[in-house]
């Protein structure tokens, strides 16, 4: 039997043990991937209320039938994590919940509601909204709705009053220690499911380039795990989800040189034999570093190049210029480590001139690998401002930027709508463009089949079959793909 709590004037249905559902909506859209913000979430949530009982549906991986039985199941509290490209989906997920189970508490997170912060509950479908760091203002909503707080008390949570005004409370501070959060809750996903391990050796950027929307949830804090704990996490997979590449989901991996240089010299003592990439500045590495992560696994890093253009580099706010970028490309080269180089189309400042300039320098330089991708304005970014104050905004609906093609958002008086087509074009044609998934799902397939080799043979036999699977499917089969 459950019982109802009278607050507000509404009322709450709950039930001696609460059932709660965490949802990633990502079907079709990126790449098969463990998600690290709901493990965590999950995690602390069953630290925190041991009595729960937790689901999760990656909607990219669940069958047909175990999307069905999870959508037929009545939850207290439904989490949704939220990123403008899946908006549609977990909005058509929450109205199916909502009109199937009209008692169900549904609350979203993630990076685009901390984007569009009290507007989130303009859909009434969504009866709460988690902006910033998420882990303990879900724990202490599950509380809320045990009736041991009230909501007004829980920062970082948007709520609707009783004559259903929409409330912001006052932002959460970040976590100081991010080694006392638990390790995420791995055995609510279907792990063998991902390709890869996913796993975080920090939070957050101390940073300000002018597109990116992460200080919505970070702000431009950095926040380091220990390299003894965040080595000891890796263990834990390896023994207890297999041998998988491993990817560093930081922001930035390399903020402490030194901190870097202990994560290697922990991976070598420990003698795991992993392999793993990550994102990472380009001017914070020198050749012993470099030869130190090669030693440690590492075979690729990514970096946010953004533009080829000094002056175009500062007014993004980038604190680095080319010539650096391009030093740090050389060492990492020299090491051994393979370079991934990520550019923008239609930055601050941008003209068909800088554009051939940055598209230039991607094709002679030493990068293995170049993608370049549509500017895309947040609210809340240096970004958006200047195309409200300086440029035309040619379509308003920021969840849906994502499916606009050719992606071109916005214009300027100095890069026009039609130049910035013909970029994109030019990108596309010298195979570093992809607007569509379709890249995501190659990349899936590969990671996918190089996982089964890694699993069944010594560990460094299956890393050097994975790498040279990797090369021959990148070179051959990408470019091909990505021309089309």
């Amino acid at each position: 039997m459950g019982y109802v709590r009278k607050t507000n004037k509404r009322e709450i249905q709950l039930k001696p043990q609460m059932k709660i559902g965490l949802i990633y909506p990502n079907e079709g859209k990126k790449e098969i991937a463990f998600h690290v913000g709901l493990g965590y979430i999950a995690s602390y949530a069953r630290a925190n209320h041991p009595e729960v009982q937790i689901q999760i549906l990656d909607t990219r991986i669940a069958s047909k039938n175990e999307k069905i039985k999870f959508l037929a199941t009545e939850f207290d509290l439904i989490g949704i994590t939220l990123m403008s490209g899946i908006f549609n989906q977990a909005l058509n997920i929450a109205s199916k919940i909502k009109e199937r189970f009209p008692q169900t508490k549904i609350c979203v997170g993630g990076p685009y509601v901390s984007t569009l912060e009290s507007n989130i509950l303009d859909y009434k479908v969504f009866d709460f909204g988690v902006f910033g760091e998420g882990e303990l203002t879900f724990s202490e909503l599950i509380s809320y709705l045990k009736g041991k707080v009230k909501p007004e008390y829980i920062e970082g949570l948007i709520y609707r009053d009783a004559l259903e005004n929409i409330i912001k409370n006052k932002p959460r501070p970040a976590i100081k220690n991010i080694d006392e959060i638990p390790y995420p809750a791995y055995d609510l996903f279907k792990m063998k499911s991902y390709p890869i391990h996913r796993i975080v050796t920090s939070r957050g950027c101390p940073y300000k380039c002018s597109f990116c929307s992460s200080a919505a949830v970070w702000e431009y804090r950095w926040r380091k795990r220990s390299p003894q704990k965040f080595v000891e996490e890796i263990a834990y997979l390896l023994k207890n989800y297999g041998r998988k590449t491993f990817f560093f989901n930081d922001d930035s991996f390399n903020m402490s040189l030194q901190r870097a240089e202990e994560i290697c010299d922990e991976l070598v003592e420990k003698k795991l034999k992993v392999l793993w990439s990550t994102p990472l500045r380009a001017d914070f590495i020198n050749p012993e570093l470099a030869k130190k992560m090669k030693q440690a696994g590492c075979y690729n890093v990514g970096i946010g190049i953004e533009s080829a253009n000094n002056d175009i580099l500062e007014r993004m706010e980038k604190q680095i210029t080319i010539e650096e970028i391009t030093k740090g490309i050389k060492i990492f080269r020299e090491a051994g480590i393979e370079v991934l180089g990520q550019f923008v189309i239609g930055a601050i400042g941008e003209t068909a001139q800088t554009f051939k300039q940055t598209l230039n320098y991607a094709i002679n330089s030493e990068l293995d690998f170049a993608l370049f991708y549509s500017v895309l304005p947040y609210k809340g970014t240096s970004q958006w401002e200047y195309v409200k104050n300086h440029g035309k905004f040619l379509h308003h609906i920021i969840h849906e930027f994502h499916d606009i093609k050719p992606r071109v958002i916005f214009e300027t008086p100095e890069f026009t709508y039609d130049e910035r087509v013909i970029a994109i074009q030019q990108a596309k044609q010298a195979g570093f463009y992809v607007d569509d998934n379709r890249l995501n799902y190659v990349f899936d397939f590969g990671r996918t089949a190089a996982k089964h080799f890694q699993r069944v043979l010594p560990a460094t036999i299956g890393n050097k079959l994975y790498l040279a699977m990797k090369s021959f499917y990148r070179n051959k089969l990408k470019d091909k793909w990505i021309k089309q």
